[in-house]
Order: C-alpha cells, then sequence, then structure tokens
C-alpha cells in the first residue's frame, strides 16, 4: 500500500485577484437558461391545455379586455 500525503488547506489572505467572475456564455448560465426556457415552455403547454386556446389567442382575449 502506498503512503498517501494529504494536503492541508492553507488559509490565504483574501486579494482582489481572488475574485473570479465568470461572465457570457458559461456552463452555468446556460443550465440556468435551459430551466427557465423548460419552465416557459411547460407554462406555455398548460395556458393551452387549460385555456382551450392559443396562446397568441390567449394573450389577445386577456389583453383585449385591458385596452
Amino acid at each position: 500500500m502506498q503512503d498517501v500525503k494529504v494536503k492541508e488547506k492553507v488559509d490565504q489572505p483574501y486579494t482582489e485577484a481572488a475574485i473570479n467572475i465568470e461572465q457570457g456564455f458559461t456552463p452555468n448560465s446556460e443550465i440556468w437558461n435551459g430551466r427557465f426556457a423548460m419552465i416557459g415552455f411547460v407554462t406555455i403547454l398548460l395556458i393551452e391545455v387549460l385555456s382551450g386556446e392559443g396562446i397568441v389567442d390567449f394573450y389577445r382575449s386577456v389583453l383585449g379586455n385591458l385596452w
């Protein structure tokens, strides 16, 4: 059996260089984008099934009463 050396955690002082903010098409942002798209798609399907109308007709009948 081999001896495994465990590296101890070293507390380092906080520096501004330690801040790593990713922007753009990162894997995490794409996962959230996909989740929100699925929620929107299921919401549209539920509106169509429960109202018996397409999404455009549903919004036309709902928003038509407001104008």
